[in-house]
């Protein structure tokens, strides 16, 4: 291994580079009925030692409320609080303890069944309740991911 591939495997090490990822919804997301997901890797020019390769699946709270108070003087003030809480999260590993070798590119395809307790997307006044999915390569130094998508889960009766 030669200065610049030291140079390009410490760069990648702190930056999470090293790859690009990619989502795609194969199928329409359903509550209480499976739908597929893709999953792509693009693989720059050096070699990744993986840990795992997952899919991290979330379903977020956001709150935002806007607070309004007085002082003593009669000088009102203003300020926006927001919060946000993680009802539901799944970690749905696609591979593991793997070396992902340079200029490769890799495509993984899985399944996901949303619990059949949980709730679909929904916005209201003050809050918000979201569905997310985004792949992630766990590796050692910082860890390359793709974009996070949010997505509406239809409802199904079955």
């Amino acid at each position: 291994m030669g200065i610049w591939d030291t140079i390009k495997k410490a760069k990648n090490y702190m930056t999470g580079g090293g790859a690009k990822l990619y989502i795609d919804l194969v199928e329409e997301p359903r509550l209480r009925q499976a739908f597929k997901v893709e999953v792509r890797l693009d693989i720059d020019d050096a070699e990744i030692e993986v840990d795992r390769i997952y899919l991290a699946l979330r379903f977020t709270e956001h709150v935002q409320m806007e607070i309004s108070t007085t002082d003593a003087t009669g000088k009102s003030h203003s300020s926006t609080e927001r919060k946000q809480n993680i009802l539901f999260k799944e970690d749905i590993v696609l591979d593991e303890m793997l070396i992902l070798n340079a200029d490769e590119q890799y495509s993984y395809e899985t399944t996901i069944k949303l619990p059949p307790e949980v709730l679909p997307a929904f916005e209201g006044v003050n809050a918000k309740f979201t569905w997310s999915l985004q792949a992630i390569i766990d590796k050692a130094g910082n860890n390359p991911e793709s974009k996070l998508i949010y997505f509406e889960p239809l409802y199904s009766i079955q």
